[in-house]
């Protein structure tokens, strides 16, 4: 609820089980941002939460998050009718050089919600990222839901029918035609922290 730095973190393998009385829905498995977030060459993964409407890894609720270089990676959320944005939910977001992949919720339901970000009335800035691979639920394996404010050179791999604010630098796949982003498995690459590499 303050200001957090973290820096070569790894935030991984924990689970939020239950409703908590946390605002307004719930309490992520990951990070609950309600101040000042900043995540740089770090990771965020496999992360659990059983709790409707909330990120299994970073869930911003009226704070700012920003994230550099970093990977957002294997968060569920396994309640049955989960929101979405999984990976990354509302919150003043920029993030920048980083990867958000293989999030999902572990749900059959219709959700209409991005699986890797789901910007949540708010405006997120996104720059030289991968949004990919990510499920908005089983019946909508989306990637990113809502606006977005692109500078240009992403790759989203599923983008639903309300995402807006890509541009021309940006590879942005739908339903019928996904881009795969060939990302390798969250490992340790010879970094400080496991990432996913590109094949």
């Amino acid at each position: 609820s303050g200001q957090l730095s973290l820096t070569r973190v790894v935030v991984a393998g924990n689970q939020a089980s239950g409703h908590v009385n946390l605002p307004p829905f719930g309490s992520p498995g990951g990070i609950l941002n309600l101040g000042t977030l900043a995540v740089v060459q770090s990771t965020i993964a496999n992360n659990t939460t059983s709790n409707a409407q909330v990120a299994g890894g970073i869930d911003s609720e009226g704070g700012s998050v920003t994230i550099l270089e970093s990977t957002i990676s294997g968060n569920v959320d396994t309640q049955s009718n989960s929101a979405g944005g999984i990976g990354i939910y509302g919150g003043t977001l920029f993030i920048a050089n980083s990867t958000v992949s293989g999030n999902a919720a572990n749900n059959t339901g219709a959700n209409t919600s991005g699986g890797g970000i789901d910007a949540f009335g708010t405006t997120m800035t996104i720059f030289d990222t991968i949004v990919a691979g990510n499920m908005g639920s089983q019946a909508n394996p989306t990637d990113v839901s809502g606006t977005f404010t692109s500078l240009g050179h992403n790759l989203i791999g599923i983008a639903d029918s309300h995402s807006t604010g890509f541009v021309a630098s940006d590879l942005v796949g739908n339903a019928g035609a996904p881009v795969i982003a060939n990302l390798g498995p969250l490992q340790n690459n010879g970094g400080t922290t496991p990432t996913m590499a590109l094949q």
